[in-house]
């Protein structure tokens, strides 16, 4: 992330932004739920660690091993997210 010049506070309001989208979608029925409570589970385990480890969305926080956990969350639900939305993953 340091070498794209994005922070990681700006990671996280992305994905903020993301859940706020997904819900709108939910509401016009155009995305089942299940997805958007996969999304919400990342947004969830970021919350709690920003909560409980100082410094957790920042530079420095970037080198707490929870980042690891929070990384292999989000690849799981991207993972689940590519089946649900029949997303072939080796063509991207």
């Amino acid at each position: 992330m340091r070498d794209l010049g994005v922070g990681v506070d700006e990671i996280a309001l992305q994905l903020d932004d993301m859940v706020n989208v997904a819900t709108a979608h939910v509401a016009n029925d155009d995305l089942p739920t299940a997805d958007l409570e996969l999304l919400r589970s990342v947004i969830a385990k970021v919350d709690e660690y920003d909560r409980t480890r100082p410094n957790f969305l920042s530079e420095a926080g970037l080198q707490l091993p929870e980042w690891a956990q929070v990384r292999q969350l989000a690849a799981d639900v991207m993972s689940a997210l590519q089946v649900s939305w029949d997303i072939d993953a080796d063509a991207e």
